[in-house]
């Protein structure tokens, strides 16, 4: 048995446990509090963590749907123009061109850059204009000029174009076309 300086009678001492028992109850309910102030704070926690998740996703995907810069822009007209003459086998250069390759510079060019513009924006890679070509597909886009072939052939091609220049001349000449 314990003992003590004082007394305390038996009153007293049920008086004291059912304080204790008061302050116990107050600090669980206090507790419990904590622990559904914690499970809302978790939550609004995972809620925060999705919603900067969504928004990380977003900016990344205004980035790669950007459309690309002017120099890139300009990049592709070389490309095409490159891969144009190269089929043609005209040369780059001015001063290294004949009268022959100037003729298929008229007759061919406009049609066959055409042409592959058309055919390498239907691969899904190069925008409709190039110029709204989204910087994520710029990299194939410019393997699929490097790439392209006529999907005629090149002599397919310098046919049709000399068919589309000999209607044109017809028509000029029976006054369809100034």
């Amino acid at each position: 048995m314990i003992e003590t300086r004082e007394n305390y009678s038996m009153q007293d001492l049920i008086n004291l446990m059912g304080q204790n028992a008061e302050t116990v109850n107050g600090l669980a309910n206090t507790v419990g509090d904590l622990q559904k102030d914690v499970r809302l704070m978790s939550v609004k926690m995972n809620s925060v963590e999705d919603s900067v998740t969504v928004i990380k996703q977003e900016i990344t995907d205004i980035k790669e749907n950007e459309e690309i810069n002017f120099s890139q822009q300009q990049n592709i007209r070389s490309a095409v123009n490159t891969r144009v003459y190269s089929l043609l086998n005209i040369p780059r250069r001015r001063d290294d061109r004949t009268m022959s390759d100037r003729v298929n510079i008229q007759k061919y060019v406009s049609l066959f850059c055409r042409r592959c513009y058309t055919e390498t924006q239907r691969k899904g890679h190069l925008g409709d204009p190039y110029r709204t070509t989204p910087k994520k597909n710029y990299d194939m886009a410019m393997h699929d000029i490097e790439a392209w072939y006529p999907s005629n052939g090149v002599d397919g091609l310098r046919k049709e174009a000399d068919e589309n220049a000999l209607a044109r001349k017809i028509a000029e000449e029976q006054g369809y076309i100034n």
